[in-house]
């Protein structure tokens, strides 16, 4: 069945969890922090539950599309064209919402949280620029150094930053402590300004593109260092895989801090304490168990098909190698979506005791 082929499951998979996972959790814990940090209440807030709407049913279309075919050809960039102009207007209109708030706050330093929240805004806003124009109207090699640049931006400038916002901001409050200093996480912020934008070529290493733009998106993708260490200098300590495989960046580390978050905010909206701590602590070590498998297991896999490839073996017979490894990831990822679902039922439970109340 065709809708079942790897080719319609894959971009389902990667875009459900960039558009899906991480950042319909983002936005909606930015309606929790941008207030509470800016000291006034969010601009044009009713606006939000529209925005909230579009999102939604733009994205159940997206995943319907991509099931029936619909391909543009980018890795993380498939979403038919339709669809990226409503996830612009969408991120362009929340951007214009979070900006007015934050330019009306009566708070006036502005916290960490709300430079990495502003960057990712604005960033992303002009990535999706990107991929509205490349893929269907730049040819050859252009096409993809574009999307070099596209893909790393969606992890560096988006999902990267956002996560801070989150990190810097639920870390300090739940443990009541403040981060050990503003200016590290300031070196922090304009380092990854600075050398992030420059990446995205070493995708294409050994490629048609320019040596020079090659050497240039090698060193810039050292010197990720800064910003990374910046980070963990901070008492709070979230090192987790923040420069580790896509998987461990995006879900080990991303995605968990934006569940967390959800864990610290659903009581105080609900107005009743966690229904079950039990299950939410059994969802957390299922999801960390599956996460920190899948890691060796991919790893694993990686050096078998590294080695054999070096000792001159068809691409294909790597494959069939590597096969048994893929049966045991389908097992991890089964224990995270275990240790998820029973994250979303402590959750429901939590609000069906305020419903009874």
């Amino acid at each position: 069945m065709a809708w079942l082929t790897f080719g319609r499951l894959r971009p389902v998979h990667v875009n459900g969890v960039i558009w899906g996972a991480f950042s319909t959790l983002f936005i909606g814990l930015c309606h929790w922090v941008v207030p509470r940090l800016c000291g006034v209440r969010l601009w044009r807030e009713g606006g939000s539950w529209v925005l909230l709407a579009v999102w939604n049913v733009n994205l159940a279309v997206a995943v319907a599309l991509l099931l029936a075919g619909f391909n543009r050809g980018w890795e993380a960039g498939e979403l038919p064209l339709g669809n990226v102009l409503v996830l612009f207007a969408v991120l362009v209109a929340l951007t214009v919402q979070m900006l007015m708030t934050i330019r009306r706050r009566t708070e006036t330093p502005l916290y960490v949280s709300l430079w990495y929240l502003i960057a990712a805004l604005v960033w992303t806003d002009a990535n999706l620029v990107l991929l509205m124009v490349g893929p269907d109207h730049l040819p050859g090699i252009n096409n993809a150094a574009w999307h070099g640049l596209f893909i790393h931006y969606i992890v560096g400038l988006w999902i990267t930053p956002a996560g801070y916002v989150l990190i810097y901001y639920f870390l300090p409050a739940s443990i009541r402590a403040p981060i050990y200093s503003h200016r590290l996480s300031l070196i922090g912020f304009w380092s990854l300004a600075f050398f992030y934008p420059f990446v995205g070529i070493h995708h294409y290493l050994y490629s048609p593109i320019a040596d020079w733009a090659e050497t240039i998106a090698i060193v810039s993708s050292m010197m990720l260092i800064v910003p990374v260490w910046t980070v963990l200098q901070e008492p709070t300590h979230f090192t987790d895989f923040v420069v580790a495989h896509s998987h461990l960046t995006i879900f080990g580390t991303f995605i968990m801090w934006a569940v967390a978050g959800v864990l610290y905010v659903w009581p105080k909206l609900a107005g009743a304490p966690l229904a079950s701590f039990r299950l939410a602590n059994w969802g957390f070590w299922l999801t960390t168990l599956g996460i920190g498998s899948m890691a060796l297991v991919l790893s694993a896999q990686g050096l078998l098909q590294g080695f054999m490839l070096m000792r001159g073996a068809e691409f294909v017979d790597t494959v069939v190698t590597i096969r048994p490894y893929w049966w045991v990831r389908t097992l991890t990822g089964l224990s995270m979506d275990a240790g998820l679902s029973l994250v979303v039922l402590a959750l429901m439970k939590t609000s069906s005791r305020r419903a009874a109340a």
